[in-house]
């Protein structure tokens, strides 16, 4: 009865590995597929993105990143530049002097299409951010691909990218309006041999043929005031708050991503224009050969155990 029992619980254990090893290879194939995202910033969707809270970036950063900097204002997102609670309690906003909100993605997203419908903010110092960023707190190298905003002048936008931390890459282009006026469309398409920037649809500088951003990345906003690089952003002197908006966020996978590592493997998520509502998204392809022959070696394991 002994042995018996000792071939039996060895069976069942053999089972039981190919059912984990064919299981873990579904589920890894099913997650490779990332999903369109489409939020109309109705409300916050705590699945899809995440508030920046109780850090500063340092450096050029005046500013601590506060949850209540940021929120839905009139069925739009809004982000705040105040000094409240900053300078009553410095503490309160991570040193700075500062308090401003950061908005990004929960998961890390493959080369494709960003589109941001957003207004900015309008003052010396101050930077409005909608970028793809990517570093060391994800576990991969720095990359990032930018549009800014400098609030000097609100009739020009500056493009820049980052390679694993190198950047230096930046362009600064006309606009022919005010973007703190109204809101306008503002895209990146980007895989690893171009990045093109667009407004409202207008192709308005383009990079290739060099080396360019390979990881995964997620999306941001953001808004800052800036110190210690006046000659670029010019000087800060609070006067009051400030806000920037974003009423729209498109993003399309490519048909061929880059460098989809482990760290995107969540890329499951849609939200809807109705905001709020998750679903997964599973690859037609997940029935691969190798999720075959794992299946296949599962019952012929059962039918051995059966024998005996």
């Amino acid at each position: 009865m002994v042995i018996l029992s000792g071939m039996f619980n060895l069976c069942t254990m053999r089972a039981c590995i190919l059912l984990y090893l064919l299981f873990f290879s579904w589920f890894g194939q099913v997650q490779a597929a990332p999903a369109p995202i489409h939020d109309t910033m109705n409300s916050i969707d705590p699945y899809t993105w995440r508030i920046s809270d109780g850090w500063s970036n340092g450096g050029m950063f005046a500013v601590g990143w506060r949850a209540d900097h940021v929120d839905i204002y009139a069925n739009t997102l809004r982000l705040t530049l105040n000094n409240m609670p900053c300078v009553n309690n410095a503490a309160l906003c991570s040193g700075a002097a500062y308090a401003a909100g950061e908005y990004s993605s929960q998961v890390l997203l493959p080369a494709g299409q960003i589109t941001f419908r957003a207004k900015v903010a309008k003052a010396s110092g101050v930077v409005t951010g909608l970028f793809l960023y990517t570093g060391a707190s994800d576990n991969q190298p720095h990359d990032e691909i930018d549009i800014e905003f400098l609030g000097k002048d609100t009739t020009q936008v500056q493009f820049n990218y980052f390679v694993s931390g190198v950047g230096g890459h930046e362009a600064l282009i006309p606009l022919g309006f005010d973007a703190s006026l109204a809101m306008h469309n503002y895209s990146i398409t980007w895989d690893a041999t171009h990045i093109t920037w667009s407004v409202d649809g207008v192709v308005k500088h383009e990079v290739k043929n060099v080396a360019l951003p390979t990881s995964t990345m997620r999306i941001f906003t953001n808004l800052w005031a800036a110190k210690t690089v006046d000659a670029w952003s010019g000087i800060y002197v609070y006067q009051q708050p400030l806000y920037s908006y974003v009423d729209k966020v498109d993003y399309v996978p490519a048909v061929s991503g880059v460098n989809s590592s482990s760290n995107s493997a969540s890329n499951t998520s849609v939200n809807t224009a109705s905001g709020g509502c998750i679903t997964q998204i599973w690859s037609r392809q997940a029935w691969s050969w190798q999720i075959l022959v794992s299946f296949a070696l599962f019952v012929v394991g059962l039918f051995k155990c059966k024998a005996r």
